[in-house]
Formats: C-alpha cells, structure tokens, sequence
C-alpha cells in the first residue's frame, strides 16, 4: 500500500497537488509538464498497487479536479478527507459526491482527563524533569481544556518555557504561564465574516 499525505493548506490546487503526489513516489522529471501528463505518470505507478491518499485542511483547496482524476482512474484506493467543517462536503460537486461512498468519522473535542494525560506526555520529550511548578502546569491544562484545542496547550508550554528561560530560571512557574496566556491573542485566528 502506498500512502500519500498531503497537507491540502499548503498545496491547495490540483496542479500542485498532482507535484507533491510525485515528489512523494520520487518522481523528478515533473518540469514543464501538464496536471495531465504528471497525472497519467503516476497513474501508471499508483495502479501497481493499492494507494491511501489523505487529504489534510481539504477545505482549503481551489478545485476539486483532482479528486475526479483519482476517482476515475485510480483502481485501488482509499481516499481520506481531513476538514473542520461537515459542511464543507454538502457542497461537494455531484459528479463527485455521486462517486464517492463516504463515511463520516467526527473527533469529539478532548475531556479535561486526556488533555491532562496528553500534556503531560508532551511535557517528557521537551522539558528536564521536575522543572514545571504543579500550580503553573494545572493552570496550562486548564487553559487548554477551556480554549478545546491541544495545540494552544502546546503553545502555553513552549511561551512558558520561553518565559522562564528568559528570566533564567530553573522552574516554569504561574507567572511564566501569564505571560504565555497573554500572548494567546497573537495565534488566535479571527473569526470572518
């Protein structure tokens, strides 16, 4: 089985998609070549054997072109569609809709128990033990339990550890976990219109 993961933010167009799915199976000669062309070269290497695409952020793309080409000419696959919005698949175009047999899998957000035990595993791979106060690292789960998203957690702990290492301290404490938690704001995506 081949896998291919792409990140659809970074690589939003089926042009540059079709690039990426050929760097991945180490394909070079990709100059001055049409989406077609690439497409029927890779075709000719994916149909060998089975292939798992993963479309990551998939709502970011411009166009949906190459979903059709791997639908229609890709004989053993699985295709995974990775999205923040269910909505995102109701405007799906029909042609391709009608082609795919999709499944809905929903991540619920995280309990405060596996926000706990997530960062508190992350902790072990970036800090030195014992050098996180119990006050300022509850107060970092918290936080993260409050906003839903691990990834701001994971922040928190960076900016305090920043925060203390700058004061040249030995031990993350609740004033390293202020500062990190004022500078929330700086990653937080606006909401549009």
């Amino acid at each position: 089985i081949i896998p291919i993961y792409i990140n659809v933010w970074q690589k939003n167009t089926t042009y540059k998609i079709i690039i990426e799915i050929c760097e991945q199976l180490d394909y070079k000669f990709t100059h001055n070549k049409k989406t077609e062309e690439l497409f029927k070269i890779i075709q000719k290497d994916l149909n060998k054997k089975s292939v798992v695409f993963c479309f990551d952020e998939v709502d970011k793309v411009e166009d949906l072109d190459f979903v059709y080409m791997i639908l229609e000419q890709i004989y053993r696959k699985t295709i995974i569609m990775v999205t923040n919005y269910k909505s995102w698949v109701v405007n799906l175009d029909e042609r391709i809709k009608s082609r795919l047999n999709l499944e809905l899998m929903e991540f619920k957000k995280y309990t405060l128990s596996q926000i706990k035990t997530i960062i508190t595993e992350r902790l072990k791979y970036a800090f030195v033990p014992n050098v996180w106060d119990n006050a300022a690292l509850d107060k970092v789960i918290q936080k993260t339990s409050e906003l839903g998203d691990v990834r701001t957690g994971l922040y928190l702990l960076k900016e305090a550890g920043t925060s203390a290492e700058d004061r040249a301290s030995k031990k993350i404490e609740l004033s390293d976990v202020d500062v990190a938690i004022s500078k929330i704001n700086e990653i937080k995506p606006k909401k549009t219109d």
